[in-house]
C-alpha cells in the first residue's frame, strides 16, 4: 500500500480514538451510574481478554473475556473492544437498551487478524448538494457557504470512529464534484452536483474508494467528468465506473491492501433515456461503465485472477423491497464470472443479501451521506466484509440512522429496524444470521451473542419484544403478532450526536420532544396555547406501507380529562407534494376518551389502510381535545371542540402492521386477549 494510504489509515485510527471519547462525554444525562456487563468472544465463542474503552477510560476484561463494571449514565454508550491479534470493534448502545437487558449487552465477537485475511466496509449513496445547501422550510442548513470546510467535516462524526479501522472503506459516489455548478447538463429532471469539499471530507473520514458507476456521475456531461477525475486523483482517492471512453470506465482500480492484490469494478444497470445518456460508449462518448453481463465480464478479466475482486453495481428499483430479477441474474454472474463479492447500490433503500456460491452479494446498501427526507431512505447500515483471500469469511452490518441527512449509529427501536428487516430478508435468501453486540452477522462462523426474548407467559396487553431474533410463540395462543413500521417512536436517538429529530410536526409551536420522566430519556410534551387542537403529525408522508390491518399505538399521561382521535392525511396521486402538506386528503377515526391519570395509559387505534397503489404517500395526525364531536369518518370541526388546559406527554409511538406471520423475523409487536 502506498505511504499516502498508511498515512491516511493512521490518522483515521487516531481521530477515531479522539471522536469516541468525545461523543461519549457529549450525552451525560445525570449523576449516577449504570452497571455494564460486555463479554467478548471469539468466532468460535470463547472468550478472550481484552479491554473496552469507554469516555476515555480503558475497562479490561478477564481471562474469560468478561467486562464487568459500573460507568457514569448517559443517553448513548459509544464503546471501542480490543484484544490483541483481533480487529477492534466499535458499538453503540442507548441507555434504554441497556437497562432492559440489566446491563447485560449481548456478547461481542472479534475477529482475528491473519495472514492474508483483509477487512473492507462499505456505506451506500453519497451526496452532498441540493438540500444540504438549500434545506426544506424550518429545516438547518447543514453546509453553510461561508464554512463549507466544517460543516462538510463534522457531517461524519458520528460514524468517523466505525471507519477508522477498516483496511479499505469504499461508498458510492452519486454526484459530480465541481467548484461551482455548470451551466450545461444532460437532458433529465434531477442532477446532482457536490462542491470540492466534498473529498477532503471523505479522505479525512476514513474513505478510499467512490464507485463512480452510477446514474449520476455523468450528469453535467464530459467536463464535469474529468474535473471530478482531476479532484479524485488529486485526493489520492481510489475510483471506477466512469470515464472518457468505454475503457476508462470500464478499467478496474487496482490497489493492494494488507499485500493482497485488490481490484474494484463498477457499473450502472441502465443506460437511460436522454440524449446524451448515462453511459460511456466507444472511445469518445464518456459517462458510466454499463453493467451488462458481457461488460461485467471484461473488466473483471482486467484484473488478476490472484486478486480479491470486488463488482459494485448500481441497479433495481428505488424504494423497493427487494432486488429486481436483473439485478440478481447480473450480480450472480458476476460471481461466476470470477468477482469474489458483489455490492449493489441505487434503491436508497436496504435490501437482502445472500451468500451464492460461497460469495457474499449485498443487493443495497441503501443511503450514507444523503439528504433525502423520505423515511424509509433514513434506516441504512454500513457492511463490513472480512475476505481470506479471494474466500469470503464473514460479513457484519452495523445499523445506522440518516439522521439530518448523516449517518449516526442506530440505537433502539431504529436498531430493531433495521436488524428486523435484514433479518427477515436473510431468511428469505436462505442465508443464516447471528448477532455480535447490536450488529447483524452472516459468514462460515457465527459466534457471539444477540439477546433472543419474549414474554415468559400471554400478556394482558401489547408488548414488545426485545432483541433481534426469530420470535418462539406459543401457536396456541390467540394473539396478533405484527411489526412496528415506524421505528422512531420511542424518541431514543433524541439529541444524539447533538442532532434534533425532525420527523415530526407539532399543532402547538410550544411542544416538542424533551428529556424527562420516561420510557427511557426522552417523551414528548404536547402543551396547550391559543390553538383549540393539541397533537402532531409525521412531518412528511411515508411511502411505503402494506395493505395488512394496521394499528397507531402510544402511551399517554394527562392530568386532566381529555379526548383523542387518529387521523389518516393522504397523498392523493394528483397532488404535489406542496398541495398534499397544505391540503391532504383526511380521513379521522372515532374518537377515544381518558380520565386524569397519574400512571401511563396505553391508547391503541386500529383501522385498515387504504390501498397503497391507490395513493402517493400516508401519513397519521394524533390529535387531543376535551371533547370531539362527529363520527368516524369526520374530518376537524375546530368550533365543536374544546382546548385542554395543561400539559400531557406521550411516549412510544408505534405504526404497527399486524401480519400474523410468526416465522417472519421482522415481527416485534404481540397482542393477546385481556384476561378476565
Amino acid at each position: 500500500m502506498t505511504s499516502s494510504f498508511e498515512l491516511r489509515r493512521f490518522h483515521r485510527v487516531v481521530v477515531g480514538l479522539f471522536l469516541l471519547t468525545i461523543a461519549s462525554l457529549s450525552h451525560a444525562v445525570d449523576a449516577g451510574h449504570r452497571p455494564l456487563r460486555l463479554m467478548l468472544v471469539d468466532e468460535d465463542n470463547n472468550g478472550i481478554a481484552g479491554y473496552a474503552e469507554l469516555d476515555g477510560e480503558v475497562f479490561a476484561s478477564d481471562d474469560s473475556g468478561n467486562v464487568i463494571t459500573k460507568v457514569p449514565r448517559a443517553s448513548h454508550y459509544l464503546i471501542r473492544l480490543e484484544a490483541p491479534g483481533y480487529y477492534p470493534s466499535v458499538q453503540s448502545f442507548s441507555d434504554l437498551e441497556v437497562e432492559r437487558w440489566s446491563g447485560l449487552v449481548p456478547a461481542i465477537t472479534l475477529v482475528k487478524q491473519q495472514p492474508g485475511r483483509v477487512l473492507m466496509a462499505f456505506g451506500g449513496d453519497v451526496m452532498l448538494g441540493r438540500r444540504y445547501h438549500d434545506p426544506n422550510p424550518g429545516e438547518p442548513i447543514q453546509i453553510r457557504a461561508d464554512a463549507r470546510e466544517q460543516d462538510t467535516h463534522r457531517l461524519l462524526d458520528a460514524v468517523r470512529p466505525y471507519l477508522s479501522y477498516p483496511d479499505l472503506v469504499s461508498v458510492n459516489l452519486e454526484s459530480v464534484v465541481v467548484a461551482r455548478e455548470p451551466t450545461q447538463h444532460a437532458p433529465k429532471s434531477v442532477v446532482f452536483f457536490s462542491y470540492p469539499e466534498t473529498l477532503p471530507a471523505l479522505v479525512k473520514g476514513g474513505v478510499d474508494y467512490v464507485s463512480l458507476g452510477n446514474n449520476h456521475s455523468y450528469d453535467y456531461l464530459d467536463s464535469a467528468l474529468s474535473e471530478t477525475l482531476a479532484r479524485l486523483a488529486a485526493w489520492k482517492l481510489g475510483y471506477s465506473g466512469s470515464g472518457a471512453s468505454e475503457a476508462e470506465a470500464l478499467a478496474p482500480w487496482l490497489t493492494r491492501v494488507r499485500d493482497r492484490d485488490v481490484s474494484v469494478h463498477s457499473f450502472v444497470g441502465w443506460a437511460g433515456r436522454v440524449t446524451p445518456n448515462q453511459v460511456a460508449v466507444g472511445a469518445s462518448k464518456g459517462g458510466a461503465a454499463l453493467g451488462t453481463v458481457g461488460n461485467i465480464r471484461k473488466s473483471l478479466a482486467l484484473s488478476s485472477d490472484s486478486a480479491v475482486r470486488v463488482v459494485q453495481y448500481h441497479g433495481s428499483a428505488e424504494y423497493s423491497f427487494e432486488p429486481t430479477a436483473e439485478t440478481r441474474e447480473r450480480l450472480r454472474a458476476a460471481i461466476d464470472s470470477g468477482a469474489d463479492l458483489a455490492i449493489g447500490h441505487h434503491p436508497h433503500v436496504l435490501h437482502g443479501f445472500e451468500v451464492y456460491k460461497g460469495k457474499l452479494i449485498a443487493y443495497s446498501l441503501g443511503n450514507f451521506l444523503f439528504d433525502q427526507y423520505i423515511y424509509e431512505t433514513q434506516r441504512s447500515a454500513l457492511l463490513y466484509v472480512w475476505m481470506d483471500g479471494e474466500r469470503f469469511h464473514r460479513a457484519e452490518f452495523v445499523p445506522l440512522y440518516i439522521k439530518s441527512y448523516r449517518p449516526t449509529p442506530a440505537v433502539g427501536g431504529l436498531r430493531d429496524h433495521v436488524l428486523r428487516r435484514l433479518s427477515e430478508q436473510a431468511r428469505r435468501e436462505g442465508a443464516s444470521v447471528h448477532f455480535s453486540g447490536g450488529h447483524l452477522v452472516v459468514g462460515e462462523k457465527l459466534g457471539g451473542g444477540g439477546l433472543l426474548t419474549s414474554p415468559s407467559q400471554s400478556p394482558s396487553a401489547m408488548v414488545r419484544f426485545q432483541g433481534w431474533g426469530q420470535v418462539e410463540v406459543d401457536s396456541d395462543q390467540p394473539c396478533d403478532f405484527g411489526w412496528d413500521w415506524w421505528a422512531i417512536g420511542d424518541h431514543e436517538q433524541e439529541n444524539l450526536y447533538g442532532l434534533v429529530d425532525r420527523s415530526w410536526e407539532f399543532l402547538t409551536p410550544t411542544s416538542g420532544i424533551e428529556r424527562g420522566e420516561a420510557d427511557g430519556n426522552h417523551r414528548m410534551v404536547l402543551r396547550p396555547d391559543k390553538s383549540v387542537l393539541v397533537g402532531l403529525r409525521q412531518k412528511y408522508f411515508m411511502r411505503v406501507w402494506n395493505d395488512d390491518p394496521k394499528t397507531v399505538a402510544f402511551r399517554i399521561k394527562t392530568s386532566e380529562a381529555l379526548s383523542a382521535r387518529l387521523c389518516l392525511e393522504k397523498r392523493e396521486r394528483h397532488m404535489s407534494t406542496l398541495e398534499a402538506r397544505d391540503n391532504p386528503t383526511v380521513q379521522c377515526l372515532l374518537a377515544q376518551s381518558f380520565h386524569a391519570n397519574e400512571d401511563w395509559q396505553s391508547v391503541a387505534f386500529d383501522f385498515q389502510p387504504p390501498l397503497r397503489d391507490t395513493l402517493r404517500g400516508l401519513r397519521f395526525r394524533l390529535e387531543f381535545s376535551r371533547k370531539f364531536s362527529g363520527g368516524e369518518g369526520a374530518s376537524e370541526n375546530v368550533a365543536s371542540q374544546s382546548a385542554l388546559s395543561s400539559a400531557l406527554l406521550l411516549d412510544d409511538i408505534q405504526f404497527i402492521s399486524w401480519e400474523n406471520d410468526t416465522q417472519d423475523r421482522r415481527i416485534n409487536v404481540m397482542r393477546c386477549p385481556t384476561r378476565d
